[in-house]
């Protein structure tokens, strides 16, 4: 019976205890709705006007590669110089243009990397391009290096599992331009790609004009420290030797850049530029005869993202990283990537017809592979 007692009194007691406390926090949800829907509303109107007024900018407009102009110092003619990186606003405000084609004569503008029209006119043709660039200029081949037996280096593009991803590797000064057995045949097909192609496989903006005078100085020059015996220049570096082709190229008298390039050296060349309106990289200039299944002036003035539109996942897994690295990329730390791909016929250049009518090409059948036609085998 205490037993019992005793839970029938706990159990009265609980009971009224329970409506009360029920009756309390009914009371205080009650309240606290209130003031919370009152409180809810003025902040959400705050939010939205905020919202409206704030414009995120692009995020690349002021990103720029590591800046160079300290190099200047060391150079003749510039020690008395100023020669402090420029902000990224003076840079963005004051940008060399990319869309129309860029003055020197101006002063005042300045190229991603921080150097001013002013430096560029009193740096002149052919200058230090290894301090500029904070890359080495190559060594020599030995003495006993004979283009007839030298032969590409292999590659191996993945060991196991293959995981798509940017394919960069460190890159070594001394292999920018490798020349092989194969240059003479490579040349002369590069020759008449040009001429039934044209346009297609060869252009160049004027407002890459100075970019592309800049990339044939540097690899000229990399050609005639690399094969000293092949090739060489004037004294004054007015004129380009080419013992291979038993050419001799007057530098002075060129206004194509690429042309110089395209008709002594054995590779393709792409120039890209940062267009000052977005910080993002777009196609300015191409030599590219050696493709598959596409040609350059599909891609003529786009952006990354643009040229990469048929990559599979580009898109999703690899833009904002490729953006991202081009606009923070240094001109002393350049990598090596190897294009790769598997064909079942020894293809040098076989591209898709030109949809434009004007061209004149296009007609007839794009055919890739060179067993198309041939009747499959089934066991």
């Amino acid at each position: 019976m205490w037993n019992t007692q005793i839970v029938g009194i706990s159990t009265a007691h609980i009971s009224v205890a329970g409506a009360i406390v029920c009756l309390i926090l009914f009371t205080l949800q009650r309240f606290l709705t209130v003031r919370w829907k009152g409180r809810e509303r003025k902040p959400s109107i705050a939010i939205s006007k905020v919202k409206e007024k704030v414009k995120p900018d692009l995020p690349y407009l002021l990103q720029f590669p590591p800046s160079r102009r300290y190099v200047l110092a060391t150079l003749p003619g510039f020690d008395k110089a100023d020669v402090q990186a420029v902000a990224p606003e003076m840079l963005k405000s004051q940008a060399l243009p990319t869309v129309t084609t860029p003055h020197f004569d101006q002063e005042g503008f300045y190229t991603p990397t921080g150097f001013s029209t002013q430096d560029i006119k009193k740096l002149g043709r052919f200058p230090d391009y290894a301090a500029l660039s904070g890359v080495r200029d190559p060594h020599p081949v030995p003495e006993n290096w004979d283009i007839t037996k030298a032969k590409f280096r292999p590659y191996r593009p993945f060991r196991w599992g293959y995981h798509q991803h940017m394919a960069l590797m460190k890159y070594d000064p001394d292999w920018w331009v490798e020349l092989t057995s194969s240059y003479h045949t490579i040349m002369s097909t590069r020759r008449s790609l040009l001429a039934q192609h044209g346009s297609r496989i060869f252009f160049q903006n004027p407002c890459a004009t100075h970019a592309c005078r800049e990339l044939m100085e540097m690899v000229l020059s990399f050609l005639c420290k690399r094969y000293p015996m092949h090739f060489s220049f004037s004294a004054d570096q007015s004129l380009f030797h080419n013992n291979l082709l038993s050419t001799t190229t007057n530098l002075l008298q060129t206004d194509n850049p690429l042309q110089v390039l395209f008709d002594n050296v054995p590779e393709d060349y792409a120039v890209m530029m940062r267009n000052e309106t977005d910080g993002l990289y777009y196609l300015r200039a191409a030599i590219v005869c050696s493709s598959v299944g596409w040609y350059a002036a599909q891609h003529r003035d786009a952006p990354l993202k643009t040229i990469h539109t048929h990559v599979p996942d580009y898109e999703s897994k690899m833009a904002f990283s490729m953006d991202r690295w081009f606009s923070r990329l240094s001109t002393e730390a350049p990598v090596s990537r190897c294009s790769w791909g598997l064909e079942d016929w020894e293809a040098f250049h076989t591209s898709p017809p030109d949809t434009d009518a004007s061209s004149g090409e296009g007609k007839g059948e794009w055919t890739r592979s060179a067993f198309k036609d041939f009747e499959e085998v089934t066991g």
